[in-house]
């Protein structure tokens, strides 16, 4: 009997082994063989053949800037490769034109580089009369601005020609041929030759109705200053009121002279500024808005002033940072609902020279016939495992007066959804195959499509 059972053994095992050597092995399809070629573009996909670059004066690696490469799939699909990609050597000391070849997988595309002399070794921008706050919907400008360039010959002189690059503090570029749609600080680059120079400038909500200032240059005229050109103020009421907001404080510090003992004399966009009111760490001021509001604080520069603000009941402050826009002068701007708020600071003191409330009473939200999205620089293809992203997303508000208004992402909201189910925002695209995005703002909707793609999967 045990030898009946071990002969079944032997068999049952002969037996999955000849299944085993039987069952075809699988070949996996090299990546690379579902791509039909490689194509180098500029960044909105458009191919290019000549790019421009200037001379160096030492050996310095080649950076490829504004060169992308996108892989094209036979599946009629294409995706960003240029991190993957590879670039011949470069000989930037050498004038005229090189060919680059380009490499990815098995694959290469080629352009040529022209390496044109450099007559611009430093630049010097004057933006004291540039426009340096936008609002929502407007684009940028370079009105006022001066771009002085000097060459290797020691001459200097106003250049007209030179390029402009806009990224905001993600480091994200933003496309100086669209409209601003997100508040906020972006940096401005200007280029020309291989010397470069940076300002910034600010995005604000846009205001739909009136507005009131609290200007310090004529405030306290009557009021008695030491010999510092300090004087403390104790208001019997609100230190400022209008019929829409207030600002309550015990005691404020007013100054007329500087920390060098001279007279105050601030000069920002054509208006002179001769006193100031502090904001210490231990005195804090009451806002209390009746409606939305957008405030703006024009304040001394300096990169280590800040500020809080909270709701008066709320023991959670939110921290906003003071951005230099000037030489002399930083401006904070923040959206408010109707409500009561403490701003206190968080540096030793800030010296505010003007207060702007800008009421929001006439959103376009109550005059629009619905909403649209302009997705030309939006993402639409993605990788499983990436994130949705919005970014260079537009969404427009059509007028009841037949105008337009860019809105800002923290208006509308967005879902995403495959087959009727929505994906939760925070997570990584997991399922590929076709996405309705639907952008929301108030009662009204507009939708677009994406594609999720798996270019890694063996074929």
């Amino acid at each position: 009997m045990k030898q009946m059972k071990k002969l079944v053994c032997l068999c049952c095992v002969g037996l999955c082994l000849l299944m085993f050597s039987c069952k075809p092995k699988e070949t996996e399809t090299p990546a690379d063989t579902k791509i039909s070629k490689i194509v180098v573009t500029d960044q909105y996909q458009q191919e290019i053949d000549k790019v421009y670059a200037y001379q160096e004066t030492n050996p310095a690696s080649y950076l490829h800037n504004d060169v992308y490469v996108y892989a094209y799939y036979e599946d009629k699909t294409t995706k960003d490769v240029t991190s993957f990609a590879t670039f011949s050597e470069v000989d930037l000391t050498m004038l005229g034109e090189q060919e680059i070849t380009v490499s990815y997988l098995n694959h290469e595309d080629t352009y040529i580089l022209v390496v044109t002399e450099n007559p611009v070794v430093r630049i010097t921008l004057s933006t004291s009369s540039a426009k340096k706050i936008f609002e929502i919907g407007e684009l940028y400008q370079t009105n006022g601005l001066v771009v002085k360039g000097t060459y290797k010959s020691g001459k200097e002189e106003i250049l007209n020609q030179y390029t402009v690059k806009i990224t905001d503090m993600n480091n994200i570029s933003y496309s100086k041929a669209l409209p601003f749609s997100k508040t906020g600080l972006y940096d401005v680059s200007i280029k020309a030759g291989t010397a470069s120079a940076n300002y910034q400038i600010a995005v604000v909500a846009k205001s739909y109705s009136s507005k009131s200032t609290f200007n310090l240059t004529g405030f306290g005229q009557s009021l008695s200053y030491d010999e510092n050109g300090e004087c403390l103020y104790s208001p019997e009421g609100a230190l400022f009121e209008d019929s829409q907001s207030k600002i309550l404080v015990n005691q404020a510090k007013i100054h007329s002279k500087n920390e060098h003992g001279n007279p105050l004399s601030l000069s920002y966009n054509g208006s002179l500024y001769t006193k100031a009111l502090e904001i210490t760490t231990e005195q804090d001021f009451t806002f209390v808005l009746n409606q939305t509001t957008d405030l703006v604080l024009l304040a001394g520069k300096s990169m280590e002033e800040q500020l809080l603000f909270s709701t008066t009941e709320g023991e959670t402050w939110s921290q906003y940072a003071i951005g230099n826009l000037e030489e002399t002068m930083s401006v904070l701007w923040i959206r408010l609902d109707a409500g009561s708020y403490t701003l206190q600071s968080i540096s030793d003191s800030v010296l505010i020279y003007q207060i702007e409330f800008n009421y929001v009473e006439g959103e376009p939200s109550s005059n629009i016939t619905g909403i649209r999205v302009d997705t030309t620089y939006a993402k639409l293809i993605y990788e499983l495992g990436e994130y949705f992203n919005y970014s260079n997303l537009i969404v427009i508000a059509n007028l009841t007066t037949g105008g337009t208004e860019s809105l800002r992402p923290t208006d509308w909201t967005y879902e995403v959804s495959q087959d009727g189910i929505v994906k939760e925002a925070n997570d990584p695209f997991t399922k590929t195959g076709e996405y309705l995005v639907t952008i929301t703002y108030r009662n009204h909707h507009a939708s677009y499509g994406i594609i999720v793609q798996n270019t890694s999967k063996n074929g």
